[in-house]
């Protein structure tokens, strides 16, 4: 029996609670520390960078973008976030 995927918003709230624990993460090591592939949180972050959420160094280099938390993601707690999302 395998396991259900979690949803795309409980995988968010996960990438900004790790990055707001953190505050900047190298792509590759929050790949690993949220459990979630290359392709699909690549996905995530530019959805939080175009709302500002966070802000991407080095971005196409996947061995050296380095994904910072914003201060907005600080205002508010995760959940409300994602509902603006």
């Amino acid at each position: 029996m395998s396991v259900p995927e979690k949803s795309t918003d409980e995988k968010r709230s996960r990438v900004l609670a790790t990055l707001r624990t953190y505050r900047s993460m190298p792509f590759l090591e929050l790949t690993s520390v949220c459990n979630i592939d290359d392709k699909e949180l690549e996905e995530i972050v530019e959805d939080l960078a175009v709302k500002k959420l966070v802000k991407i160094i080095n971005p196409g280099d996947l061995t050296e973008e380095i994904v910072t938390v914003r201060e907005q993601a600080f205002a508010a707690n995760v959940s409300s976030l994602l509902k603006e999302i």
